[in-house]
């Protein structure tokens, strides 16, 4: 048998690795278990929170790249993930929402997330469950591969992005361990059971000093995982190849084990589908009692659900099958959908939108700057907002060719410039800073992202150096725009954000 040591607070789960996993967290430390035995006793007192209605619930997902950018986890599968989860949590009446859809760029984040370097504490959504999305969930140590890891201490969840595919519960199990779950082999976490050092009847405690379950439920309030119908499990999912256990292990009074393998908080994986695992209705109790804790108010409960089903967007340009002059800055539009809060832009070499590159556009239009020349590519987009992700609306697909030439420059002449404050008040004035590097003309104009002018276009003489122009807001509603510096020979655009 191979010891394993497991440091930190780090769980390890898949239902679709063939790898030996494993948690982190050898077994529930005393803060975790006071926690849960308070659960209980506020059930035992004052029963169970009563379901009024569904609850919903913020997450914040920060999708990680390395310091380059690269190698981020497609958005696409972070909002398929969302659905999964509420699918997952019906039961219980909770939901999850989109509170953020945050990225940033950094190696240690990326790679090593559990360094002191990784610098997560900085992306943190303080109103919001905090779901991190790395290349690896590592652990300081350890054996296997780390997929994911609850930390108590920090009260966030760190995942590999390859555990945010379909057909994989890894999430759910580590929600279940933010709501205060353990697992059913509680106590064999850091030395799974197995005939050749453990024998074929267990003793009265597990390798970790807790006492072990019992299969007739006669000690379930103080043994294994404390929660009395889940049955035992002495960690028999680490390393079993299927999800149907049948060697016979006897628990301390003689009896045959047998555990429950579709539960989300044990590991045993294969089991057909991620939708056939379940929380028990103790599990559910627990969970609906650690949400209506003092511990979880710091969850935005205030939100309610918008619009869930949505008209097609009508893309309106290029229009289809158009060629274009450049390649290197091509602007896609479609018109705005009522209910939506942003969209899901798809774009594609392939008629199918296979191999597609997935970007979330707050608007309603995406100037793409690294396209290939003369080549033909399609694209769609999907309304969606924070809750409303799991509808299949999307536009009708379009294509365009690309074209030889580079598109219009920057403004050669310009050094630099800044528009203070952003984002502005309705109302408020925009002061835009220019850094010429000597005199040109210009002209400054204010649009929305459809294209349409909201403000008088201002015609600008410019000299070298530093001088400062104003546009006014009055009227605007809130939203966001583009500002469009234009000479004869370039463009230059920033977005301007009204409140």
């Amino acid at each position: 048998m191979k010891k394993l040591l497991l440091l930190g607070s780090f769980c390890l789960f898949s239902t679709a690795a063939l790898l030996a996993q494993s948690c982190g967290t050898p077994m529930l430390n005393e803060f975790q278990q006071a926690r849960l035995i308070a659960h209980q006793r506020m059930i035992a007192r004052d029963g169970i929170p009563q379901r009024r209605e569904t609850q919903y619930l913020p997450i914040t997902f920060h999708m990680i790249a390395n310091s380059a950018g690269e190698g981020r986890v497609d958005v696409r599968d972070v909002l398929s993930m969302l659905c999964y989860l509420n699918q997952e949590f019906a039961d219980l009446d909770v939901q999850f929402y989109i509170s953020g859809l945050n990225s940033f760029d950094n190696n240690g984040a990326y790679n090593t997330p559990g360094s002191s370097n990784a610098r997560l504490e900085f992306e943190r959504d303080d109103n919001a469950i905090n779901i991190y999305i790395a290349n690896a969930a590592d652990t300081n140590g350890g054996v296997g591969l780390t997929l994911a890891y609850y930390s108590p201490q920090r009260d966030w969840i760190v995942t590999r992005k390859d555990q945010i595919v379909s057909n994989n519960n890894t999430l759910a199990h580590e929600l279940g361990h933010f709501f205060s779950l353990p697992h059913p082999h509680n106590g064999w976490d850091a030395e799974p059971y197995n005939e050749d050092d453990h024998g074929v009847q267990v003793g009265a405690f597990s390798p970790g000093g807790v006492p072990n379950e019992k299969q007739d439920g006669s000690n379930c309030e103080t043994a294994g995982d404390f929660i009395c119908d889940t049955p035992p499990d002495y960690n028999f999912g680490f390393g079993w190849p299927d999800c149907s256990f049948d060697d016979e292990v006897l628990d301390p009074n003689g009896d045959v084990v047998n555990p429950e393998e579709l539960l989300h908080m044990g590991y045993f994986l294969n089991c057909n589908s991620a939708s056939d695992y379940f929380f028990s209705p103790d599990q559910q109790d627990l969970m609906l009692t650690d949400i209506a804790s003092s511990e979880r108010n710091y969850l935005d409960n205030s939100f309610s659900p918008g619009a869930t089903e949505f008209d097609a967007p009508t893309p309106l340009s290029p229009t289809n099958g158009q060629i274009l002059d450049a390649y290197n800055s091509v602007e896609l539009k479609w018109e705005a959908v009522d209910g939506a809060d942003f969209y899901l832009l798809r774009v594609s070499p392939f008629i199918t939108l296979n191999a597609s590159v997935n970007t979330i556009v707050y608007g309603t239009s995406k100037i793409l700057t690294d396209l290939d020349p003369v080549d033909t590519y399609y694209w769609s987009v999907k309304p969606l907002n924070a809750y409303g992700v799991c509808h299949n609306t999307r536009s009708p697909t379009r294509n365009f060719t690309t074209g030889a030439t580079v598109a219009v420059e920057e403004v050669a002449e310009l050094t630099a410039w800044t528009v203070q404050p952003n984002p502005a008040s309705t109302g408020e004035a925009v002061l835009i800073t220019i850094d010429a590097a000597r005199a040109f003309e210009a002209t400054l104009q204010l649009s929305d992202l459809s294209g349409r002018a909201v403000a008088r276009t201002q015609a600008l003489r410019l000299s070298a150096g530093k001088q400062i122009h104003q546009i006014d807001t009055n009227g605007l509603s809130a939203g966001v725009y583009l500002l469009t510096l234009r000479d004869e020979r370039g463009v230059s655009r920033k977005r301007i954000v009204v409140q």
